[in-house]
């Protein structure tokens, strides 16, 4: 049996890919859950043999460390009674990591890590920082196999941390199905006209490269002979900042409030080109749902990008990230040309041949030895 873990207050995209994860799993293995208290059960597989909904939900930090202690004693003795010898843990920095390795010494336990950021962003807050530094100290020198989902992630973490790269194995992203409204892909394919040029989506950080979009913006008319118009939707600490950048900008829709996940896919089918224009960055799931969507998409080199994006297959990498070449990589897919045809025509098999789940749990499945 494999006893699988994640944690978290509130629902993102970690916590969504590890729902994925390990419904599918249990599909074909024994799988022992502890279930994030931001997920209802009933999201979950009634296949997964054991489940545990983490006691973390409406607690302060004092008393989250009490709850983790009691809790990962209760993991222990599970683990002790069915006989459990892998443990996956979809998030590193979780902090029931540190609670889990430190009860579970003693017992025979192969650990298997997902590493999502192993270099952090820019910006991330001093807790983070120390729980990022715990966790390497504790676990990544215990960990059977580290996880993460690019090429660059590796060789960050071989450096950074001094760990053995043969114990390091890149495993892709892949799509998020919570996204994922099959009708509406196909109604994309139906349409002619796009009401909007250019969509940006997710938190409002600085280290997503938001300026430089809205710093093309009169570039791009210039270049096109017409105003370009971007949809923006999401939120972050960058916010009243970014409100400021677009103030008296006609051209640009911005859309802070939270909206259902099907309302995001109704957007991104009206949207030509989804830009992510990132100064660094780590793993994605944009790049999937945008190329579920039959979605081109502009990129920074930064991260896991020069992994998932391939330049005239699912979208452009832009070299140059400034102004002028962010603007000069949109321009090439705003008209009706060949190359944004050609782009076209092959996002669909780019999706399924690299972010597809089956494929990818495949993998991982044979790195854990299941």
């Amino acid at each position: 049996m494999l006893l699988t873990s994640v944690t978290f207050k509130g629902r993102n995209a970690i916590g969504d890919g590890y729902k994925d994860i390990v419904n599918t799993l249990s599909e074909q293995y024994a799988v022992a859950a502890v279930l994030p208290n931001a997920y209802s059960p009933e999201e979950f597989s009634e296949k997964i043999k054991l489940s545990f909904p983490d006691p973390f939900a409406d607690c302060g930090k004092i008393r989250s460390a009490v709850r983790a202690i009691g809790f990962a004693w209760k993991l222990r003795n599970v683990v002790r009674e069915q006989n459990i010898r892998k443990v996956f843990l979809y998030f590193d920095a979780d902090w029931l990591n540190l609670f889990l390795v430190l009860m579970f010494r003693g017992l025979p336990i192969e650990y298997y890590v997902f590493v999502h950021d192993p270099i952090l962003h820019s910006g991330e807050k001093l807790e983070f920082i120390l729980r990022r530094w715990l966790v390497a100290r504790l676990l990544f020198s215990r960990a059977r196999k580290l996880f993460v989902s690019f090429s660059q992630g590796k060789r960050d973490l071989v450096s950074r941390y001094a760990v053995d790269p043969e114990r390091v194995s890149v495993v892709f992203l892949p799509e998020l199905t919570c996204l994922q409204f099959p009708e509406l892909r196909d109604s994309e394919k139906k349409l002619g006209n796009y009401p909007f040029d250019l969509m940006f989506f997710g938190r409002l950080e600085t280290y997503k490269g938001w300026r430089l979009l809205v710093d093309c913006l009169d570039l791009l008319k210039q270049k096109v002979g017409r105003d370009v118009t971007l949809l923006v939707i999401g939120r972050g600490t960058d916010t009243a900042e970014f409100k400021r950048a677009i103030a008296g900008c006609s051209t640009v829709r911005y859309i802070e409030d939270y909206i259902e996940n099907r309302q995001l896919a109704e957007y991104i089918i009206q949207s030509r080109v989804i830009v992510l224009p990132y100064l660094d960055a780590t793993g994605t799931q944009t790049v999937q749902t945008a190329n579920y969507y039959n979605k081109p998409v502009v990129v920074s080199s930064a991260g896991c990008f020069s992994d998932y994006v391939i330049s005239g297959v699912n979208g452009v990498v832009v070299d140059d990230l400034t102004p002028e070449g962010l603007a000069e990589a949109i321009v090439r897919l705003l008209p009706e040309s060949e190359y944004y045809a050609s782009i076209k025509r092959h996002v669909s098999s780019h999706f399924e041949e690299t972010f597809r789940l089956n494929k990818i749990l495949v993998q991982l499945v044979t790195e854990m030895g299941l």
